[in-house]
């Protein structure tokens, strides 16, 4: 079976914007804004990753992401 390059470049720009968002909580703001960006890139993450097999590692680590934002936004 042939790789979905294109669901691999979205998954990758999804990451990439998790990486992102945690910057700018680290280093510029804490805001509730960017928790909440957070937690959509998280569970777009898992959107994209969840059908493939390949990325089940990545999926772990998305699932607790989304939970620890999750818990960080009640």
């Amino acid at each position: 079976m042939e790789p979905n390059f294109a669901s691999l470049d979205s998954l990758t720009g999804k990451l990439q914007r998790i990486e992102d968002l945690a910057e700018k909580l680290v280093y510029i703001k804490w805001s509730r804004e960017f928790f909440v960006l957070l937690l959509r890139s998280s569970q777009d993450v898992l959107a994209l990753a969840r059908p493939r097999p390949d990325c089940r590692r990545i999926v772990v680590l998305a699932e607790r992401l989304e939970q620890q934002v999750s818990e960080a936004l009640q």
